[in-house]
């Protein structure tokens, strides 16, 4: 489940980025390398689409 709390990090960056309060998780994400961001986002793509067919 870590890994929907860092896609919903990714889907909402720039906004959570201008917050104060969350600026800080945006600024990790941001650390994350291309390869481990989409990786991340093929999980949480495969994870989803399994949630989907229940």
């Amino acid at each position: 489940m870590t890994a929907l709390f860092w896609r919903f990090l990714a889907d909402h960056e720039r906004w959570l980025a201008g917050q104060p309060r969350t600026a800080l998780m945006a600024a990790n994400l941001a650390r994350l390398r291309e390869g481990e961001r989409r990786d991340l986002v093929r999980e949480t793509d495969a994870l989803l689409d399994r949630l989907d067919r229940v």
